[in-house]
């Protein structure tokens, strides 16, 4: 990082030039930038006397405790990798197909004109809220996954994340799938310690018709990072969506994803997972949108919360008017393992087409069942092994489903050390 910017620490619009001429912007790049900043400046800092924000206290955050991260420091989005590190680099043959896999700023200097199309133009805007506008203004590290019409890319693609001491990580993620593509995307989060740190990350997803997506994103921040992160997803005609979100670490993290089903017969199916010791605070916030006809969501989110750790869900499932026979499914359950832990849900409906085919909801918030205590140390188990039986078993359904098996292991590992779990093999018939 040169001098000048390390000088501007704080979020002004000079820090947002100095980014601008570091990344090497074009002047409509440079001009989107200042857009945002100024949206940013104009935008309130929420706190909790507003009603979309009164479940997560963010009094404590002060961004201008933060500075900006070395252009790759916080990511490694040049390579596809597997967990435990090996690199595997695109395959000549996608590349001849036209896959473009490479950072966001390499992108906008390479492919202009390509970029151009979506960057803060389509997706999440600067007016989403104040930190869409702060990662548009400010955003540094960032990934561009172009799949031209009719690739079928096998080879999961990986991003690595993390946030340093003090630091405030600001990636913008694009992916964009034409007509007929299909991908998957990972994306692991994670910093050591208890430092504070910031992360501030928008991707916005882009599926023509036809086109199919499995996009996984796992966080393991540290005790001290605040996370906001905001995906939105635009579904074409017969496109496919498949997302999982985990929620492992982080001080307090906010996490908006909202799926648009545009065309017809577009669907998407939305799976998280989130589990939180301590006073760790999750909140997450889902829109399926379903603006054309024949669309299908479905969505099922899971938390374990012990010791004084709370989660918040709301979700809105939206039909509307052109929405015609369009079909919907929204489930939260929180499996509280304590008294003092706690979670609500807020499950909102909103429909506007005169005729559909379905759309539910439901949330439920409770302990571990005592019958099921006795039923399995019936069976011979102690009272802790049916307890981490009936804990396995709450998430089972999701984590088996991640398409990724060194996620699942490393996600049944993170779940186990969080939840002083013992069983070795999880999903191997424990």
């Amino acid at each position: 990082m040169t001098q000048q910017l390390e000088a501007t620490l704080a979020f002004t619009r000079e820090a947002a030039e100095a980014i601008a001429r570091e990344t090497g912007e074009p002047e409509w790049a440079q001009e989107r930038r200042i857009e945002s900043w100024r949206v940013f400046e104009d935008t309130p800092m929420p706190s909790r006397t507003d009603e979309d924000w009164r479940r997560t206290d963010i009094s404590g955050l002060k961004l201008d405790a933060f500075h900006p991260m070395t252009q790759g420091e916080g990511t490694s989005p040049l390579r596809a990798t597997d967990l435990a590190g090996t690199p595997t680099m695109l395959c000549a043959e996608a590349r001849e197909q036209g896959v473009l896999w490479t950072t966001l700023a390499q992108a906008m200097r390479s492919y202009p004109d390509l970029v151009e199309r979506y960057l803060l133009r389509q997706g999440v805007l600067p007016t989403y809220n104040k930190f869409a506008a702060l990662n548009g203004a400010f955003w540094q590290d960032g990934t561009f996954l172009y799949v031209p019409r009719g690739v079928a890319i096998k080879m999961p693609f990986l991003s690595l994340r993390s946030v340093s001491p003090g630091g405030a990580s600001i990636p913008r993620t694009i992916i964009v799938l034409e007509a007929g593509a299909s991908a998957t995307y990972l994306e692991w989060q994670e910093s050591a310690g208890g430092e504070a740190g910031l992360h501030c990350g928008v991707t916005d997803l882009l599926l023509q018709e036809g086109a199919e997506l499995r996009y996984l994103v796992a966080q393991e921040w540290g005790r001290g990072v605040w996370d906001f992160s905001i995906t939105r997803a635009t579904l074409g005609a017969d496109s496919r969506l498949r997302t999982f979100g985990i929620g492992l670490g982080a001080k307090s993290s906010r996490v908006h994803l909202d799926a648009i089903l545009e065309g017809n017969a577009a669907d998407a199916v939305l799976r998280g997972v989130y589990c939180g010791d301590s006073r760790q605070h999750f909140e997450y916030r889902t829109l399926q949108d379903h603006a054309g006809p024949h669309t299908r969501s479905d969505l099922l989110y899971k938390g374990a919360l012990k010791d004084r750790a709370n989660a918040a869900y709301t979700g809105t499932v939206k039909v509307e008017p052109d929405g015609l026979h369009s079909s919907s499914n929204q489930t939260n359950h929180n499996l509280l393992l304590n008294s003092g832990a706690k979670a609500d849900s807020i499950p909102i409906l909103e429909i506007l087409a005169k005729d559909i085919d379905r759309c539910s909801h439901g949330a439920t918030a409770g302990q571990v069942d005592e019958s099921q205590l006795f039923y399995l140390m019936s069976r011979g188990l102690s009272r802790a092994e049916a307890y981490e039986l009936i804990v396995v078993g709450f998430f089972e359904s999701i984590v088996s489903a991640l398409p990724v098996p060194e996620l699942q292991q490393r996600v049944w590992e993170s779940l186990s050390r969080k939840l002083a779990l013992h069983f070795a093999e999880h999903g191997e018939g424990a």
